[in-house]
């Protein structure tokens, strides 16, 4: 094979290298992301088989001469610097991640053009499922899965026999209730059933119909055996007690579903493609013949020189500006959270334990827990962490804290002047029990209760003045019955926070 433009050739195996090195950063956070949220355990994979897709449309993009679209693709590009550079400083993962999927069609298009970037499509487009930004859709999505389970579960259970009513997601069994959690819904298998089953099928299938069928069929049996497990855990409760729904047999129970999910994938698959086709070729073979007869050996698709200079300057500048010079300048506390009063208003307080703060909000550089009591003997739980710069790994809002939202929404309250307007209300468990909390985050921009609008104001303060220090405040009630009214705060909530403001602007920069 010729080689025709030899400098650009040996610049272009410079391009991965300088890419990987300025998101490594990132590429680790989504590694922690991979490692401990089972939504995301297929992430793994997905760079691999996405090179190895790019790498089978080698002969249709080795004889495309580059028609380079400079304007177009420096704007793709611009775009994703900023982006990377406002994740970086604002310690707002999800914003590298969305850089890094323009990053790659913006190069593409910016050396080569829109043509070869159509070829590619499939693999940039798989990227996705490594970055954790549909994030915001999947807890909406787990709410519904979490009661199609629970209807699924009873239905078994009364097939065989047992005397079990449903209420929402709650499973009535005599002496006990059951709730199928977040972590129960099935749509963390779903993901991943839906992120494997795509490279199977464009290496197995010979039209994109079968293909579709394929994936269908595979979230459909993930779904039923889901619900087959929560009958499972409802009737060994049933016969054994409660002892058996949580710990090592939960787990397992768990990891057999997601393995039944990909079993039944591979096995519609292969079923499938026994079924007689009028094409002889996978959607891989077609995707890689050229559509002009054989290809000669001459290496056409080689881009300027000239381009990847720039491509790489400019991407080499930008890692040693973020590596250097973005990162956020600490704001210590005023006076440490350790002094905070004992006493607020008609709420007398003592340290306690009844959150674990590294659990939800790692690396947090300061925090306080405390149970206070009122005169008539109300009991609420506060907590109050602290961030002096928020960074990749030690951030308010990062899915480790999702659990606390679960069920949640942002609404008005009074809690007096200086305080926040809105705060988010929910009713976790935490540990083994329910609480009603409310919460919120203070920045210097002010109090706020959305995740998205907190971390778009602390990117932004971290841009302009290097300055990305937050704080959480939690305010948990115990949760002695099914609440009716969820749009309504218990007065205890707004009473303690009321009195804690000015310990507050006291203590919080």
């Amino acid at each position: 094979m010729r080689i025709t433009n030899k400098r650009s050739d040996l610049l272009l195996w410079l391009l991965p290298l300088i890419v990987a090195i300025v998101y490594s950063k990132t590429f680790v956070g989504f590694g922690r992301i991979w490692w401990n949220d089972t939504e995301y355990s297929h992430g793994f994979l997905i760079l691999p088989v996405a090179i190895y897709i790019a790498w089978m449309q080698r002969c249709r993009l080795r004889g495309l001469p580059p028609r380079p679209e400079i304007f177009v693709g420096g704007c793709v590009l611009g775009a994703s610097c900023i982006l990377l550079w406002a994740g970086r400083a604002g310690g707002f993962l999800l914003a590298e991640g969305i850089s890094f999927l323009l990053l790659v069609p913006g190069i593409v298009i910016f050396l080569w053009g829109r043509t070869h970037l159509k070829i590619l499509a499939l693999p940039i487009c798989y990227l996705q499922f490594m970055v954790p930004w549909t994030e915001e859709f999947i807890d909406r999505i787990h709410w519904p899965f979490q009661i199609l389970s629970a209807n699924i579960g009873v239905f078994f259970m009364k097939v065989l026999g047992l005397t079990v009513y449903l209420n929402g997601q709650l499973i009535e069994i005599p002496g006990m209730v059951l709730d199928v959690a977040r972590e129960c819904s099935g749509v963390a298998f779903l993901t991943s059933v839906i992120a494997l089953g795509i490279p199977l099928v464009y290496f197995t299938q010979k039209s994109w119909p079968r293909a579709i069928i394929v994936i269908l069929s595979g979230v459909v049996i993930t779904l039923l055996t889901n619900g087959l497990r929560v009958a499972l855990v409802g009737c060994m409760t049933y016969r054994y007690g409660i002892g058996l729904s949580h710990g090592p047999f939960h787990i397992f129970q768990g990891w057999f579903v997601a393995q039944v999910g990909f079993a039944a994938l591979l096995l519609i698959n292969w079923r499938v493609t026994r079924v007689p086709s009028f094409s002889g070729d996978t959607l891989s073979n077609k995707a890689g013949r050229t559509n002009s007869g054989p290809v000669s050996g001459e290496w056409t698709s080689s881009p300027s020189w000239v381009l990847l200079i720039v491509v790489l300057a400019t991407l080499s500048v930008g890692g040693i500006y973020l590596h250097f010079f973005s990162e956020p300048v600490p704001v210590p506390l005023r006076e440490s959270l350790s002094g905070f009063p004992s006493e607020v208003g008609d709420w007398k307080g003592a340290p306690s334990f009844w959150i674990r703060g590294d659990r939800y909000f790692p690396g947090i550089d300061q925090e306080t827990t405390r149970t206070f009591i009122d005169r008539s003997g109300n009991k609420v739980h506060a907590y109050i962490g602290y961030y002096e710069s928020q960074r990749q790994g030690k951030s308010l809002i990062n899915y480790k804290a999702n659990p606390l939202r679960e069920g949640g929404n942002a609404i008005p309250v009074g809690f007096g002047p200086g305080g926040p307007d809105r705060v988010f209300h929910s009713y976790p468990l935490v540990g083994s029990e329910r609480f009603e909390v409310v919460c919120w985050y203070h920045l210097a921009a002010g109090e706020l209760s959305g995740r998205y609008e907190t971390k778009i104001r602390s990117i932004t303060n971290a841009m302009i003045n290097r300055r990305n220090n937050g704080a959480v405040i939690l305010l948990a009630k115990p949760l002695r019955e099914e609440k009716t009214d969820r749009n309504r705060i218990s007065s205890e909530l707004v009473s303690l926070g009321s009195s804690i403001l000015p310990a507050l602007r006291t203590s919080l920069p």
